[in-house]
């Protein structure tokens, strides 16, 4: 696929990840207002199987057949190898997506546990307006493409002012201040589409700007490794961290996690200018 369709069909490819968790937000509201919240894991499970026999049909019809090994050979001696200078950019970028799949998980995830703590609201309700997180999502996939188009022009200063915003975002409330439940979910919202922002720029767009190394999928599997790496973390990380100290230490690591993540980014500018051209 040409770069700039690649560029399009990815970004909108982006825009998957707050339906799905929307999906799975009602589902675990659903099963919290039956009281069985067994039927959550069981729902997943048959809704996973579903999902992968449809795609291995799918990609059956999608996938393109393999090329001759001659065509193969030409395409690998047309690929530019590698620049020097790509692991060091590389390493800093994976650690910044680290910290993006930490902080993005560790906001969704622990949205309810917070409104229930600081609120006293019912799990079933706090569940529910955790809806409007991905539904705010969705601007952050566009948000961070228009950012980086019209005003940054790189994906590492863009990820680098998302992580920035956040880390402004959570110092009130990791100060201790008790919002409004309206602003509370305003801002949490935002931090989410934020963390959105950065994925599109980090795993979606970082890639792409390197497809002239035939080794986007890869970049693109290193990366999202990573991402996913930062989210299991922060499940049981974040978990820890409430058990033993509970939400004035929590929310005070989420946000120095942002600040350490925006440096990561900002580090890794001017070696990224170079690389993507």
């Amino acid at each position: 696929m040409p770069g700039v369709e690649a560029m399009r069909a990815s970004v909108r490819y982006s825009t998957t990840v707050p339906f799905g968790t929307l999906a799975a937000y009602g589902l675990a509201a659903l099963c919290s207002a039956m009281g069985c919240w067994r039927a959550v894991f069981a729902a997943a499970g048959l809704f996973l199987t579903a999902t992968a026999l449809c795609w291995l049909r799918g990609m059956r019809v999608l996938a393109p057949p393999l090329p001759a090994a001659p065509a193969r050979s030409a395409a690998r001696a047309a690929a530019r190898p590698l620049p020097h200078r790509l692991p060091a950019v590389l390493a800093l970028i994976c650690l910044a997506a680290l910290a993006s799949g930490m902080i993005r998980d560790g906001i969704q995830t622990w949205t309810p546990t917070y409104l229930h703590d600081i609120y006293g609201l019912d799990n079933t309700f706090a569940i529910v307006l955790t809806f409007t997180l991905p539904l705010v999502n969705l601007c952050g996939v566009y948000m961070g493409k228009w950012a980086n188009d019209h005003i940054f022009h790189s994906e590492a200063v863009t990820a680098a002012a998302a992580f920035l915003a956040a880390c402004a975002l959570l110092a009130a409330p990791a100060l201790g201040v008790r919002l409004p439940l309206w602003a509370c979910l305003a801002l949490l919202g935002l931090c989410a589409a934020l963390m959105l922002a950065v994925n599109t720029m980090l795993v979606t767009l970082v890639p792409l700007r390197l497809q002239n190394t035939g080794r986007v999928s890869a970049l693109s599997g290193l990366l999202n490794s990573a991402t996913y790496a930062g989210s299991t973390l922060s499940g049981y990380g974040m978990g820890l961290l409430l058990e033993r100290s509970g939400w004035p230490a929590a929310l005070p690591g989420l946000c120095a996690g942002a600040l350490a993540a925006s440096l990561l980014c900002a580090a890794a500018a001017h070696g990224w200018k170079r690389l993507r051209g």
